[in-house]
């Protein structure tokens, strides 16, 4: 943190002060201890403190300047704003139903939503930047900048590039990941090996009910050479633990270090909120979202009072309703989120999420009540025009 030492007070006074100077000033104290009055010898011992004080100060600061911190050197990227200086963080991309939308970024990156398209932005930092296509399709123009990745979840596929065009299609039928120009890598449970490296004119393609993804255009056979040691790609990076790859964002890594079986048993043996957590953040943005489920139950259920469980909650919700379309358990999230209290923001989201999951299973009495509810709760709340609409049918 700037302002800080950079170490322990005795190790910038052990590395940073001649001993032979403090020796100096301890023996002149003590000559002069034994000759002064009081009153003046008490002036002395104040100044010599001083003394002592300003040169651990001087010491200190050399130090510092001489050893930056990490913040000072780092070359990362800066994050990424909209041409408009907004900065996209936790907001969503939208579309009209009607008409197309473009959004242009500062380092010449762009995404074209279709019309009714709408992405989330999950992660936006000096490295990556994480979008969710909620629905719809949308085209990513991504310029490479060095030191930075995109990350596009789907729920069922998740894509990584550093720089390419490809357009996501997600709707009701299916999840397609289209390659335009450049090279990207989707992830998924439902494709073998768990990852397909996509050239330009190669689609990747789920359907509902999932079982196996389909590659079209350019075939499975050219896919498979992409992906063969023929020495166009680098030897990929050393094995690293888990925990270490999942701190710099690589999903992917985190969760072929912990393996399916591993994460389980990680996910029965955590002791902590903290830890359940980051195993659903692992199973989730790696394309697993089916393997984020038994630490997110856990964590609503046997770590009920930590403020976190409603999110958890929240989140394992939208895991049932939208990646793995089971509306009765996504009911069952979502009411549990609204019990647990969760914050302001959420909690609006979390009762819209409710009445629609009710729609969508079929149960539309208890959707226009919860419609109903919401309106009495929150009358000028983000989604009360479109709830509005059911309590009036």
């Amino acid at each position: 943190m700037p302002g800080e030492l950079p170490g322990p007070i005795h190790e910038v006074l052990r590395t940073s002060v001649d001993d032979g100077q403090v020796e100096r000033i301890r023996a002149a104290v003590a000559a002069q201890s034994d000759t002064l009055p009081k009153r003046r010898r008490a002036r002395v011992l104040l100044a010599v403190a001083l003394s002592l004080f300003a040169l651990c100060v001087v010491a200190a600061s050399l130090i510092w300047l001489r050893e930056p911190g990490q913040e000072r050197s780092s070359s990362s990227p800066a994050r990424l704003h909209l041409t408009d200086g907004t900065l996209p963080s936790r907001l969503a991309l939208q579309s009209s139903e009607q008409e197309s939308r473009r959004y242009h970024f500062d380092d010449g990156s762009s995404i074209e939503l279709g019309p009714g398209t709408e992405v989330a932005v999950q992660e936006n930092d000096t490295r990556q930047v994480g979008l969710r296509l909620e629905r719809g399709q949308a085209t990513f123009e991504v310029a490479h900048v060095a030191g930075r990745r995109w990350i596009v979840y789907t729920g069922l596929v998740t894509v990584e590039v550093t720089g390419t065009v490809f357009t996501v299609t997600r709707n009701d039928e299916l999840v397609r990941v289209m390659v335009a120009r450049g090279r990207v890598v989707a992830r998924s449970e439902h494709v073998e090996g768990g990852e397909r490296a996509l050239a330009m004119g190669e689609a990747l393609e789920l359907r509902w009910p999932v079982q196996t993804a389909e590659v079209l255009d350019g075939g499975s056979d050219q896919v498979a050479r992409s992906l063969s040691s023929d020495g166009s790609d680098a030897e990929p990076p050393p094995m690293r633990s888990w925990r270490e790859a999942a701190r710099d964002g690589d999903w992917a890594g985190a969760y072929r270090a912990l393996g399916q079986a591993g994460l389980r048993q990680r996910a029965r043996g955590a002791d902590t909120m903290a830890e359940l957590l980051e195993l659903a953040d692992v199973a989730r943005r790696s394309g697993h979202p089916a393997e984020a489920v038994g630490p997110l139950e856990r964590a609503t259920s046997e770590f009920s009072s930590d403020r976190r469980a409603a999110v958890a909650a929240f989140t394992l919700g939208r895991i049932e309703a939208d990646d793995l379309r089971r509306d009765e358990r996504a009911v069952q999230a979502f009411r549990r989120c609204i019990a647990l209290g969760p914050p302001g923001a959420l909690r609006d989201d979390a009762w819209a999420r409710l009445a629609e999951t009710y729609a969508r299973s079929g149960q539309f009495e208890r959707a226009r009540s919860t419609a109903r509810e919401y309106l009495e709760r929150f009358p000028d709340g983000r989604h009360a025009q479109e709830l509005r609409r059911w309590v009036d049918r």
